[in-house]
């Protein structure tokens, strides 16, 4: 419910469906109610067009007078009725009539009979608006009308709430009558009592006052009345000072500063808090380089809080000076992590303090104290009197919101939705100036109040990086944190805030500059001078060549060249401790099997897996429990040790059927934590190198689920260096479309996206699906849990264009550890009939194998998240078995200089199945129906100083080719990239310009310095050089896909 300055028919127009008209107070005064956020929409709306008219929430937790009253209406008839003596038609024949007057603000108007008082009247009374200003100004109007005897007004309640509204209704009449309350709040009720008496008998209303007065004693007046409950003027109960503190502290517990703790001094009070990412989720947003970072926005939030409990007089913001961030606090799913904020007054002299407060921040990471934020902090009792400026020069560039986001992401700042509020960004092509709208992304629930709410604070500092590149995302080079703020101010605002920041970069990388945010309605919200943002350590600035390109080439080594297992980075921590989580697990199966003696279960999947504990090995004699959990649980085995200790205590209840293993492991995000565990190693350059290699990727992903995956890759499959998105299309799949709302969500960031059910055990072109529509299809622990491998990979590959790319990760651990924890569930037995008994899935050779049955070409490459034996995990790529070519042909052009080059590297082509044929430059006509490799430009540069002669022949040459309708290949020395001779580079431009005027298939090739081993037998070197081939033609003849180099 709300309270507005406003009278109902100017209040009606803000109304939305949710909201009604609650209590028509006066002429200028209503109560509205409803659904908590349709009201606050309302108010907001109120608050914009009338910025100086009351709109105000009121602290009531019920929508009385509204339709929620519905609810109870009939339940609150049946309890009344039986009070009021209804009769079977609704009437009380036997109430005595009242000659009195009464008008009812249920209908506004005079009830002339008072059989009409019965619980129908009351129920409608709670579920109707109160019409007090129509009622009460009928009444006046009636006694006017009716009578000339004077008229007063005595408001019998525990407040004298309607004086207000009675003397506004009043003045509508231009009339004066008196006005008394019974009781007045914070007064002696017998003192206001007597004096609402004496104020009637003053306006000659008749007075019994013997009943008052009782001068005969025949008053019956009860005295034994037992004291009342609530007069705790004797106390029989002694309570120390920390037991009242406690029991009567002033504020609520804050969901970052937490609650003062009680034995801290009022002169160094401090605040405990236990932080964790389930109870202020909007954190998780706040990802910088794949951590959750506690924001420095959040320190300022905290300070705030703490200033505003020890403000002693009117509070309307605050102000901090030496802000410092020592040490980022990293928060995980994990752990809770516990904070301490400590104040103490800041001395003037030995002898006096000042406003200001001495303020820092540290939490316990297990072992230490670590400090994060010092600074001093002081509240503000008065509202600031800066006015926005009206800027009468809009800044020039546009900046769209969506890919400066995507840009923060390349460098590290993988903000989620709570911290990507930014809007209506500009900024000066001439001047590093920017300009910004911060919007509401978390919503206010009232329990933790903030002046300004931290993610609009991180707004704030986000508007540095756009002012110091003025909104070039190829100048965005490199992540900057903010590590110290000289000057802070910040003042009550709910609002949207407007944001104008100057700030430059030094050569070392810092932002600095200042700033200042008003609300919409234009008073300030905050104000910084003096921000200092660092480069993260280690975080590697990239150059930018030319500014003033209009387009720039990003090198990186293609998917098909490069080595598969250096895109890998391995999990180092798995391989420190993996065999002790295999120790423990081994000693938890012991304690399991003791568990379960005598315990028959009838659930197929249990009896299974009771089977798999039996074969599994003895621990070690002096193996302890105890002693594996303590040292596993400090590292990030703790996911694991969790999850055994469910199971264990779970296990007699599981094998019964009395209880879900979902159930159990779903709470505290248990399985989730091992999901994450299981996807610790890096393959940001595998995803990079995949999306750099086609940047149109068609995407489909197997059993997306949550997203995990997904998220992993889409942040990826992003150009780190201009932000742009490397796919086309990315179809999000699952049997189940229950996970797609979620996920849409999620994603909502990333175009081109579309969700899509998919039972891939099952023919996906029957489920609506086309095939070979996919260049890329990911699936990340998924395919093992199907009842066929075989089956379930043959539909995979219908759905793989002929080039296209299945990327794998599968478990494939020697260390079962992570069977006792997925063996609980029924999906990890469907490989029985599979051949696959003990677990379902298998080792790369064996993938080898089932692909190569069910159409792939086996596996392309493999590489495992750990070494061997303390790998978990195998990540493979495998392509579609291609139709072996009938006929290799090819003839190979050379001169002079290169001759015992071709030779070589023709023997060589001939051992890989080609037929090549020799031919001399410039020396006859070139065979039909064979592509042409030319290798004279290998040794010298061809185009250096070329005679006429030589441009003549070069000429014909082309000419031929192009007439002959096959493809050229010609293999020059690298001039793109690490050139050692730029001399070489005059045969790109020339290439490119003969392939427009031409348009012959014409393709170039650089080889870097170990171009001789491409004459070396099954060098990958030459096998390089063939799959460029490939890819060069649309020729049949070297059997090349439709892509080019």
């Amino acid at each position: 419910m709300a309270t507005i300055g406003m009278g109902r028919q100017e209040t009606e127009p803000f109304l939305i469906p949710g909201v009604v008209i609650a209590c028509e107070n006066s002429p200028s005064s209503v109560t509205i109610s409803g659904d908590t956020e349709p009201l606050e929409q309302v108010l907001e709306a109120v608050r914009a067009k009338n910025p100086d008219v009351m709109a105000r929430k009121l602290k009531v937790r019920t929508a009385y007078h509204s339709h929620h009253m519905k609810e109870v209406g009939e339940r609150y008839h049946t309890l009344t009725s039986h009070h009021l003596h209804d009769t079977p038609n609704g009437k009380d024949h036997s109430a005595p009539k009242k000659k009195a007057v009464f008008f009812s603000t249920v209908s506004g108007k005079q009830l002339t009979n008072t059989d009409q008082l019965d619980s129908r009247y009351w129920q409608s009374n709670l579920e109707s608006p109160v019409l007090f200003n129509t009622g009460l100004s009928n009444l006046v109007s009636h006694h006017g009308a009716t009578t000339k005897a004077n008229l007063m007004f005595l408001e019998i309640g525990p407040h004298s709430a309607l004086g207000g509204p009675i003397r506004q209704i009043l003045a509508k009449f231009s009339a004066n009558y008196p006005y008394t309350s019974c009781i007045i709040r914070n007064k002696s009720a017998s003192e206001t009592f007597l004096s609402a008496v004496g104020q009637l008998w003053i306006q000659n209303v008749d007075i019994d006052f013997d009943r008052l007065t009782n001068p005969n004693n025949t008053a019956r007046v009860v005295s034994d009345l037992p004291t009342y409950p609530w007069n705790h003027e004797n106390s029989y109960m002694f309570e120390n000072r920390v037991a009242k503190e406690w029991r009567w502290r002033k504020f609520r517990h804050h969901e970052l500063l937490g609650v003062r703790v009680i034995e801290s001094t009022e002169n160094e009070p401090v605040f405990r808090n236990v932080i964790s990412l389930a109870t202020v989720p909007w954190i998780v947003d706040h990802n910088i380089k794949g951590d959750v970072v506690f924001p420095c926005a959040a320190y300022v939030g905290m300070a705030g809080e703490a200033a505003r409990q020890l403000c002693e007089g009117n509070f309307e913001g605050f102000a901090l000076r030496n802000v410092v961030i020592d040490t980022a606090m990293v928060l995980t799913d994990s752990k809770s992590t516990e904070v301490i904020t400590s104040l103490r007054r800041a001395a003037l002299t030995d002898s006096l303090d000042s406003v200001w407060w001495d303020f820092v921040v540290s939490s316990y990471n297990g072992t230490t104290w670590m400090k994060h934020c010092t600074a001093q902090i002081s509240a503000l009792t008065e509202l600031s009197t800066s006015e926005r400026a009206e800027d009468a020069t809009k800044l020039s560039r546009h900046v769209e919101t969506n890919k400066w986001y995507q840009a923060l992401r390349t460098v590290g700042a993988n903000y989620g939705d709570d911290f990507q509020g930014l809007s209506n960004l500009s900024c000066s092509t001439t001047r590093n100036l920017s300009k910004g709208r911060g919007i509401h992304t978390v919503k206010d629930d009232g329990e933790s109040p903030y002046c300004v709410h931290p993610t609009k604070f991180d707004f704030f500092l986000q508007l540095f990086s756009v002012a110091a590149t003025n909104g070039l995302t190829h100048k965005l080079n490199r992540m900057n944190v903010p590590t110290y703020i000289q000057n802070i101010e910040v003042y009550k605002c709910d609002l949207e805030i407007d944001m104008a920041i100057k700030a430059i970069q030094t050569r070392r990388g810092l932002l600095c500059g200042d700033g200042e945010g008003f609300g919409t309605d234009g008073k300030m919200a905050m104000k910084m001078t003096g921000v200092k943002l660092s480069p993260i350590e280690g975080a590697e600035a990239f150059e930018n060549p030319d500014p003033h390109a209009g387009a720039r080439a990003f090198w990186r080594p293609d998917m098909d060249f490069v080595n598969f297992e250096s895109l890998i980075t391995p999990h180092n921590e798995q391989q420190q401790y993996l065999q002790l989580c295999e120790e423990l697990h081994r000693v938890i199966i012991q304690e399991a099997l003791a568990k379960l003696e005598g315990v028959s279960t009838d659930i197929p999947h249990f009896q299974q897996f009771l089977e798999w504990m039996k074969k599994q090995p003895q621990p070690k004699p002096d193996s302890s429990r105890e002693g594996l959990e303590a040292i596993l649980s400090a590292t990030t085995m703790d996911p694991l040790v969790v999850a055994f200790r469910v199971i264990l205590e779970n296990i007699v209840p599981m094998f019964k059927g009395e209880v879900d293993p979902v159930a159990i492991l779903m709470p505290d995000n248990t399985l989730a934590n091992i999901y994450n565990y299981l996807d610790r190693c890096d393959r940001k350059e595998l995803f990079q190198t995949l999306g750099h290699s086609k940047p149109q990727l068609r995407i489909l992903e197997v059993g997306a689920g949550t997203g995990g995956t997904t998220n992993t890759l889409l942040q990826n499959l992003t150009n780190s260096e201009n932000g742009s998105l490397m796919y086309s299309r990315y179809t999000y799949t699952d049997i189940s479309p229950a996970f797609f709302g979620p996920a849409k969500e999620r994603f909502a960031a990333y175009p081109n996206m579309d969700f899509q059910a998919l039972d891939v055990t099952k023919d996906p072109i029957e489920q609506g699906f086309v095939a070979g529509s996919y260049d890329l299809i990911v699936a990340a622990n998924i395919l093992h849990a199907t009842p066929s491998l075989k089956q379930t990979l043959s539909n995979v590959c219908k759905l793989l264009h002929p080039e296209g790319r299945l990327y794998m990760e599968e478990l494939c651990s020697d260390v079962k550890a992570i069977n006792f924890v997925m063996g609980v569930f029924a999906g990890w037995w469907l490989g029985v009939d599979d051949n696959r008994i003990d677990e379902p899935y298998v080792s790369p050779e064996s993938w080898h194998n089932h692909l190569i049955e069910a159409g792939f070409d086996g596996l392309e490459h493999v590489a495992l998240d750990c070494p061997r034996p303390n790998h978990l995990m195998a990540v493979m790529t495998a392509k579609p078995a291609v139709e072996a070519p009938r006929h290799h042909a090819a003839t190979l052009v050379y001169d002079y200089g290169t001759m015992e080059l071709a030779k070589n590297l023709s023997k060589q082509l001939q051992s890989e199945g080609y037929d090549i044929d020799l031919h001399l430059w410039a020396t006859g006509p070139l065979p039909k129906g064979r592509d042409v490799i030319a290798v004279v430009d290998l040794y010298k540069p061809f185009f250096e100083n070329i005679s006429k002669s030589s441009f003549v022949a070069l000429q014909e040459f082309l000419s031929e080719v192009a007439a002959l309708e096959v493809g050229l290949l010609w293999l020059t020395r690298s001039s793109q990239f690490n050139s050692q001779d730029p001399r070489w580079g005059q045969v790109i431009g020339a290439m490119r310009t003969i392939r427009g005027e031409m348009n012959a298939e014409m393709a170039t090739c650089e080889l870097d310095q170990s171009m001789r081993r491409i004459c070396l037998p099954r060098s990958r070197c030459l096998r390089s050089l063939i799959t460029v081939a490939r890819k060069s033609f649309c020729s049949p003849n070297l059997n090349t896909p439709s892509s080019r180099v």
